[in-house]
């Protein structure tokens, strides 16, 4: 079945429907503020699952072939 041209998609759940206010933004903004442990290391220090997945070197080649297909 192919969507109707000019007419928006709506996505399934209707809480992602809903613009952020910048109220919204600047309060969640402060609740991950207060998270972070160390201001020096941030969200995404080398402790964090980012560096867990991305500090091995054959994921790096991996992403790079990836890339090329």
């Amino acid at each position: 079945m192919q969507p109707q041209p000019n007419k928006p998609i709506q996505p399934r759940n209707p809480a992602l429907n809903q613009a952020v206010t910048k109220e919204a933004l600047h309060q969640q903004l402060e609740i991950m503020t207060q998270r972070v442990l160390d201001p020096d290391i941030g969200l995404y220090g080398p402790d964090s699952m980012a560096w867990k997945i991305h500090g091995n070197i054959s994921v790096m080649f991996g992403a790079g072939a990836a890339n090329l297909l």
